[in-house]
């Protein structure tokens, strides 16, 4: 035995353990002492601390591995008139080893870097996209540009023509009223 609780009630005593290599226990034992005890094993290492509450309801054990454990510990006549109902609601927090937290602190860092890996490479391709629409769009505008030159170019022959064909047939008719002035 190494720690030693008691509560003010005087049915009742708790004792700890704290061997080396071997887990915390407590041990409740009935007073007067009979020697007999039962033994709740609840830490991962020996056992440092042990205090009940002030009001005798709870005892809290504190272990060297950072565990801490606690103990309903009322009279079990009180018990029974409570209605029997979990005193105590179950602890949301979880305690992990100092290298669990460090593989999941590593696998999130690699995730990390993952995403921006992957984000990176996103912008990679949009960029080349960017550049193959933009190739695509001046090919296609170079191509406008040129068809209507052409199409200019057809139209203003075409009109060169029309004024040509006018001014021939001005001619004709010119050449043809002056050689019908001077026929008679």
């Amino acid at each position: 035995m190494r720690k030693l609780a008691s509560a003010r009630v005087e049915d009742r005593r708790h004792s700890g353990t704290a061997e080396d290599g071997r887990p915390g226990c407590v041990r409740a034992y009935s007073f007067p002492l009979t020697g007999d005890f039962l033994e709740y094993a609840c830490l991962g290492g020996p056992l440092t601390r042990m205090r009940c509450t002030h009001d005798d309801q709870y005892l809290v054990v504190a272990g060297e591995d950072g565990c801490v454990a606690v103990f309903d510990v009322k009279d079990r006549q009180e018990r029974v008139t409570r209605g029997g109902g979990s005193a105590l609601p179950w602890s949301e927090e979880i305690l992990v080893t100092k290298s669990d937290l460090e593989e999941k602190a590593l696998a999130a860092q690699e995730l990390r870097n993952k995403i921006e890996e992957l984000q990176l490479h996103n912008e990679y391709q949009l960029r080349l996209k960017d550049m193959s629409y933009g190739e695509k769009i001046k090919e296609v505008t170079e191509k406008y540009m040129q068809d209507l030159e052409q199409e200019k170019n057809k139209r203003g022959s075409a009109r060169e023509r029309r004024v040509d064909a006018a001014a021939q047939t001005i001619r004709v008719a010119a050449a043809a009223r002056t050689l019908g002035r001077s026929a008679p």
